[in-house]
């Protein structure tokens, strides 16, 4: 193959790459801060509490504690450098509970230090928060009782909530979430082997450009038995023919001048079917298109995880 083409394809990845770091720089200087939200707590009150007797319930402030009752804790924190503040109404941040749930209780949990922070039901959906000021790797929690006519779980309740703020320079809250033990154990198989695969890929992709002859071949077929062969200029501008296509295209010995005048005729038969050097080479990189971007959304989720668990003190 012309290394023209390994050259495009080159340039064309690293301008795709360039292009995405521009724009993750254009945003960051647009809106330097960035704050996160996670629900790092879940559990059904009363599942989780050995009451089985009928006649015994369960009150929290003239309220009885039903089977829909769900305790969260769920943390604001700021991991940019730009430093973030929301201590009016005007500023402040919403959380929204979808429909099919509502707060009973909400109050304030313990935080990073010397940040004040406060809360407040606006309605049975809403409720605000506040706090004087949010450094890079400071965080708010905050804890709270939700009733539920939905049956849901830790990670549908988070998709589910809306976060909203008004605080200027600092761009939309994003939602991420926290592994669990087991699921973190299978995304780190999941990131290993999506890794490895992508590095196989790409040294037998980038083999197979840099080995591969011109990607013009000359059809002839052999006078004495009728077979159709492409051939190829190698290296050393000698002629070769193909000798083998899988898994990978090989190659004959140099056939001399003479030998090819006397034992091939040009071949005129129109042939459709892909180069199979093309055919491979576009296979491996169907393969790294869809490989790459799981290992790399996995990646991420457990650099986060660790992130928040680190930030948190867990």
């Amino acid at each position: 193959m012309d290394r023209s083409i390994l050259a495009t394809i080159i340039v064309g990845a690293l301008t795709l790459l360039f292009s995405y770091l521009i724009y993750r720089i254009q945003k960051i200087r647009r809106y330097p801060g960035r704050l996160s939200f996670t629900v790092n707590e879940f559990l059904r009150v009363m599942s989780n509490t050995p009451v089985n007797y009928d006649k015994l319930s369960l009150m929290y402030d003239n309220y009885q504690v039903k089977d829909n009752l769900i305790f969260i804790k769920f943390c604001i924190f700021n991991d940019q450098k730009y430093d973030c503040s929301c201590q009016d109404e005007s500023t402040q941040i919403t959380v929204k509970l979808p429909d099919g749930a509502k707060w009973i209780d909400v109050k304030e949990s313990k935080g990073s230090d010397d940040v004040e922070s406060k809360v407040r039901i606006i309605d049975e959906h809403i409720i605000s928060v506040n706090f004087n000021l949010l450094r890079n790797g400071e965080f708010v929690c905050f804890e709270g009782l939700v009733e539920s006519s939905n049956h849901f779980t830790k990670g549908s309740l988070q998709d589910s909530i809306i976060v909203k703020h008004r605080i200027p320079n600092v761009d939309k809250i994003k939602k991420v979430s926290v592994l669990s033990s087991d699921i973190r154990n299978k995304t780190k198989k999941m990131y290993k082997i999506c890794v490895a695969y992508s590095i196989i890929c790409f040294l037998l992709l980038l083999f197979l450009l840099l080995s591969a002859k011109n990607v013009n071949p000359l059809k002839y077929t052999e006078i004495d038995t009728g077979v159709n062969r492409f051939f190829f200029l190698d290296s050393n501008n000698e002629l070769v023919y193909v000798t083998k296509t899988f898994p990978w295209t090989t190659y004959s010995k140099p056939v001399s001048k003479d030998s090819f005048i006397k034992s091939y005729t040009p071949c005129f038969i129109r042939d459709s079917k892909l180069y199979p050097d093309l055919f491979v080479i576009f296979m491996i990189a169907i393969g790294l298109v869809f490989i790459l971007p799981v290992a790399l959304i996995e990646g991420q989720s457990i650099h986060k995880t660790k992130k928040i668990e680190k930030m948190l003190g867990q």
